[in-house]
């Protein structure tokens, strides 16, 4: 009586089918590492931009308050310069990781959908 379950199957393959396997378990951990890691390079970037644009809020604290809050010149522009460069320095990675991904796992990288909060200039 011949067997035909997995496990005889599994017992049975040849060096080729045990190789190939093989590289497709490996291929997937790291295609879902590598494709986690760009997400996390968009996600990084995006809260820098929030950071920098709410450095912009002027608004006083209270609903009550005319007066618009602090505001030290000096912090600002280091603090705008700095979250600039990190930008500029996430989109190069992100590009570069994106192209990347799509030359070692032959398919487009598809970006999170992101929400944009920003108000637009007729609002």
């Amino acid at each position: 009586m011949e067997q035909k379950g997995i496990f005889v199957q599994n017992l049975s393959r040849n060096n080729s089918q045990i190789r190939a396997d093989r590289a497709q378990a490996i291929c997937e951990s790291t295609q879902i590492l590598y494709k986690r890691t760009v997400e996390d390079l968009i996600l990084e970037k995006r809260s820098l931009e929030l950071k920098r644009a709410s450095a912009l809020d002027l608004s006083p604290g209270e609903t009550t308050s005319l007066k618009p809050k602090a505001f030290d010149e000096n912090t600002f522009v280091n603090e705008d310069l700095k979250y600039g460069a990190k930008i500029e320095n996430l989109a190069l990675r992100i590009e570069l990781a994106k192209e990347r991904y799509e030359e070692l796992f032959g398919e487009r990288f598809v970006e999170p959908v992101t929400i944009d909060f920003s108000l637009g200039e007729n609002e």
